[in-house]
């Protein structure tokens, strides 16, 4: 979960500019399509974009919405969740040493 939330605060940085003039609720359901988006890149075995509406997203939008929000922000990253290593290292020096491992 810690190295989805990395990723995700990494994707976040990113979209800031993009994410800077919506109001609460889009920039929050924003948010959480960029933890989509880490959770696919991170996990193993990721749950469905279904799964996810259903799950948070169903009484916001419709799935095919969340769809092309989704090749919206995909399309800003020209498709690719790698991260750089240096931009994950500086964001995992800011997570405090609970005894949790981060991979």
């Amino acid at each position: 979960i810690a190295e989805m939330l990395i990723h995700a605060q990494a994707y976040m940085e990113e979209y800031k500019p993009v994410m800077a003039p919506l109001c609460g609720s889009e920039r929050m359901y924003t948010t959480l399509l960029l933890l989509v988006m880490a959770h696919w890149h991170v996990s193993d075995d990721p749950c469905s974009l279904g799964d996810w509406h259903a799950t948070i997203f169903a009484d916001y939008c419709e799935l095919e919405k969340l769809e092309v929000a989704l090749v919206g922000l995909l399309k800003l990253r020209q498709f690719r969740l790698r991260v750089d290593e240096g931009i994950l290292d500086r964001i995992r020096a800011t997570v405090p040493d609970n005894g949790l491992t981060l991979c």
